[in-house]
């Protein structure tokens, strides 16, 4: 919350500087130690893309610094965790010097139902090697088909289709999840997919965009960010 432009006003001037001396000590003592490091904080650094644009939120500088800190220490932290979004998304960290890629974040799905999304939770499976997340699993409780409804909440939990089809990423390496980012950036029909998948709507192929529109914009015409892409 510290780097957090929302929070700048509030934080205590000497605190990004006094977390950030903190997290190289224990990285330091970390890679001493031969250990692999997950890095869960609140609010994600950098570009992120999600259901409902893509947002910015940390002081410039303070990312600047944390950048150059986990490229420092790309080879034992094997992913970073955040949140915020409610929804689940992607941000790949690069060096633009050289286009190279050492890391990802990955924003998780909260058990609110902000932004029409469906409460839901995911399952990260790591191999022996412990470098990133080879694959995961999504749950979303279907909230608006409760409604009205006295059967089992359990009927409600559905497990989402993760069988890394072409609109998801082939792997959760970060090179992989910037390939899938470039891609539904290009391709709107992938994005349609990819929105209504993180927000555990279920959906066949026609009229996605339709879809899409309906899911985004039925419960949130109010925000003006999202009445603008809904437009």
């Amino acid at each position: 919350m510290h780097f957090s432009v929302k929070n700048s006003k509030l934080n205590d001037p000497g605190a990004p500087n006094k977390i950030l001396e903190w997290l190289t000590k224990k990285l330091r003592d970390a890679r001493k130690g031969n250990l692999k490091v997950f890095l869960i904080y609140h609010i994600p650094h950098g570009e992120y893309v999600a259901s409902f644009g893509t947002q910015r939120y940390w002081v410039p500088k303070y990312e600047e610094q944390l950048k150059l800190l986990l490229k420092e220490y790309k080879d034992i932290i094997a992913t970073i965790f955040t949140g915020h979004l409610h929804v689940s998304a992607f941000n790949v960290i690069k060096d633009k010097s050289d286009n190279e890629y050492y890391g990802g974040v990955i924003i998780n799905r909260a058990v609110s139902p902000l932004f029409g999304n469906n409460p839901g939770f995911t399952i990260y499976y790591y191999g022996d090697s412990m470098e990133y997340p080879e694959k995961y699993e999504e749950f979303a409780f279907l909230l608006s088909d409760t409604y009205n409804n006295t059967e089992s909440p359990s009927k409600y939990w559905v497990h989402l289709n993760t069988d890394m089809e072409d609109w998801q990423p082939k792997s959760l390496q970060a090179k992989d999840i910037a390939q899938f980012l470039d891609d539904i950036m290009r391709d709107c029909s992938k994005m349609f997919k990819y929105t209504l998948h993180r927000l555990g709507k279920l959906s066949d192929d026609s009229n996605l965009a339709m879809k899409v529109i309906e899911t985004l914009c039925s419960e949130t015409i109010t925000n003006k960010k999202i009445y603008e892409m809904c437009v």
